[in-house]
Formats: C-alpha cells, sequence, structure tokens
C-alpha cells in the first residue's frame, strides 16, 4: 500500500490519531514492511486498525474453492468407495465448506496435502478448517502506534529541552507535556495556564537577561498571591 509522505507535525502529541479511512486501506496494509518511523497518514491508519473490529471475511470465491479442491484431487487418490465425478464432488464439498473464508480453504488445502493419505471426507476437512487462525495485526498495530508516539514524546522532550521550540509551538503542546517540562524546569508554569522557556541568562545580553529576570518575578509574585488567596479561603 503506498502511503502519501505527511510531516510530522506534532512529534510531541502523545494522543490517539484518528482517520476515516476506508477499511480497504487497513487490510492491505502490510505492518512487517513499515519503516522504523511513520507519518502522519501511516499512523492514522494503523491508529484505526488498532482500535476497529476484525471485519468479517467473504466466503471462498467458486473459482479458488473448486482450484483448492482440484489440488488435492491431483495429489491425493481417492477411496475406492468414492467414485463421484470430479464436478461433481467439489460442488458438493463446495455446498458443505464454501461458507468459509479463502484463507480458511488455503489452510485446508496445505494441511490435507501434509496430513493426508487419501482425499479427506468433508468432516476431515470440517476438522482441518477448525484448526484454522485467524491472522489479527491488530495487536502489532497498537504497538507501533504506542512506540511512534513515544518517539515523538521524547523527541519534544529533547527539544524542549535544548529550549527549540517557539512559544506557538509550546502552547500546542498537550498539557502533559508541558507539565513534564516544567518539572524539568525547561519550562515556567504561570498561575494563569501559560508555559513559556526558562531561557538561559548566560546565553542574554544584560538587558535581555533584565526583561527575564522582571518576567519571572512577576510570575512568582502571581503564584504567591495565588497563594495566599488560597490560605486565606
Amino acid at each position: 500500500m503506498a502511503l502519501a509522505a505527511t510531516a510530522i507535525t506534532q512529534p510531541g502529541a502523545a494522543a490517539t490519531v484518528h482517520s476515516g479511512l476506508p477499511s480497504a486501506s487497513i487490510a492491505s496494509l502490510d505492518l512487517t514492511t513499515l519503516p522504523a518511523r511513520l507519518d502522519d497518514t501511516t499512523l492514522a491508519v494503523l491508529d484505526q486498525m488498532a482500535n476497529s473490529s476484525l471485519p468479517a471475511l467473504p466466503p471462498c470465491g467458486d473459482r479458488h474453492f473448486s482450484q483448492c479442491m482440484m489440488v488435492l484431487l491431483a495429489s491425493l487418490p481417492k477411496r475406492v468407495s468414492d467414485e463421484s465425478d470430479g464436478a461433481l464432488l467439489i460442488a458438493a464439498y463446495k455446498r458443505m465448506l464454501g461458507h468459509h473464508p479463502a484463507p480458511a480453504i488455503d489452510y485446508l488445502s496445505a494441511q490435507a496435502l501434509i496430513r493426508c493419505k487419501w482425499f479427506p471426507t468433508i468432516a476431515e476437512c470440517s476438522e482441518i478448517i477448525g484448526e484454522w487462525k485467524r491472522r489479527d495485526d491488530r495487536p502489532l498495530a497498537a504497538l507501533k502506534v504506542r512506540q511512534e508516539l513515544q518517539a515523538r514524546f521524547d523527541e519534544t522532550l529533547a527539544a524542549l529541552q535544548r529550549r527549540a521550540l517557539s512559544q506557538a509551538e509550546i502552547d500546542a503542546l498537550p498539557e502533559r507535556t508541558k507539565r513534564i517540562a516544567a518539572d524539568k524546569a525547561w519550562l515556567w508554569a504561570w498561575p494563569d495556564g501559560r508555559f513559556t522557556v526558562r531561557k538561559d541568562l548566560a546565553k542574554m545580553t544584560e538587558p535581555e537577561a533584565d526583561a527575564e529576570r522582571a518576567a519571572v518575578a512577576q510570575m512568582m509574585a502571581s503564584w504567591d498571591a495565588r497563594r495566599i488567596e488560597r490560605e486565606a479561603a
């Protein structure tokens, strides 16, 4: 499945991504060929896959069913008591087994060639099909979503530590990410809910440093005022 490369705009947004992509797009995604890092489109597809129920598989098509049965007829001898015409035999088996999906019939065909000395009866076929387990990529999809979101989260924290994000980028971050950065002393947490960069005074000019000290003093005074209000209440 060819996915359009979409820029990763929120590397730290540790939140679920949703998409209205059709189920056909999800079913055609090969998880074994995905790159280590995912773009937004792929992430949305995987998130939808991980959080959706398995769609019902359609019954095996007539042609595919007949081909599987013909392989068995050509490879396994029929019992002496079974003198049915090949087409009639396949039709009878189709009536009894045709409601199973194509992957289950493929499993039956492969297992019968390995295990059966004679062309299997319908009862034997049903027993073999009962062993078939449908492939479920949802747990792997969920794992890849978690890994990508964690990688984006780690990248954002690293950018915050370097003071590499603009104020607009900081404002767009999830609340949890900003509070973690404040706990690590990379951001200031203001009483009004704002978060701003804790700037390195050593890298600033004296006027810039004075302005920063004044802003921090204002913030501390706001926190003190809020504390006093709470104590007086």
